[in-house]
Order: structure tokens, then sequence, then C-alpha cells
């Protein structure tokens, strides 16, 4: 059964423009410096899933785009947000914010339901392309 054909390099090069323009955002916003913290609208928690399973989303499409197999694009994007998520949190009282250990495992549950939707994506692709093929 033939792969799902990776992009072409100019799409590869936009896909690694994005992922990398979505972390320095990240990166920036969440070390402005606050005189006072806001009251979070939605859950602060909600905010790092969700912002953490963007990232994560980013990342495994430019592995992807980038010829990376499946287990390993999922180990590595796995593997860095959790790394990432926890220096973003360990640096944030640099800038008059507060590390907090929940806030990071919010942010390491983004990037694990990231990676199990992009599993049943591609398990739900490769089940039909089996189907057109036989």
């Amino acid at each position: 059964m033939p792969a799902i054909a990776t992009p072409s390099r100019r799409r590869r090069r936009g896909l690694l423009a994005a992922c990398i323009t979505l972390w320095t955002t990240e990166a920036v916003l969440t070390h402005i410096p606050l005189p006072t913290l806001p009251p979070a609208a939605p859950s602060d928690k909600t905010m790092h899933f969700a912002a953490y399973f963007v990232l994560a989303t980013s990342l495994l499409l430019t592995l992807w785009a980038y010829g990376r197999s499946l287990s390993r694009r999922q180990m590595l994007t796995f593997l860095v947000i959790a790394a990432y998520g926890a220096v973003d949190e360990l640096t944030q009282p640099l800038v008059n914010r507060h590390a907090s250990l929940l806030d990071w495992i919010a942010s390491a549950a983004g990037a694990a339901a990231a990676v199990a939707v992009h599993a049943l994506v591609v398990m739900l692709h490769r089940r039909r392309r089996r189907a057109v093929d036989a």
C-alpha cells in the first residue's frame, strides 16, 4: 500500500515556517511581563491544553512533511512538547509569572491528545486506502 505522498518542497517550507511562527508566538506571549495576572476567562488549564494541542499538531505535520515515520514523529512530538512545556513553566517566574506543575500537565495532555488524534487520522486513512485498494 502506498504511503501518503509528502508535500512539495515549497509546502514543506510553508509548514516549517508556520510551525516556527506558532512556537515563537507562544514563547513570546507566555513571557510578556505583567504587573498582575488577569483572571483567565476560560480555565488556565484549558488554554494550556489548547495551545499545546496546536503546537503539537504543527510539529506533527511538519515532521510528516519532512518524511519522519509515524512512530518517530509521535514520540518526538510528545517528548519535545513535554520538555518545551517544562522550560516554558520554569522560565515564567523571570517575568512575574509562576511555574505550575498543573499547567505543565495540561500542556502535556494537549500534546498527548494531538498525538492520539493524529494516530486516529492516520489509522482511518490507512483503513480507507485498504478498502479502496481491495
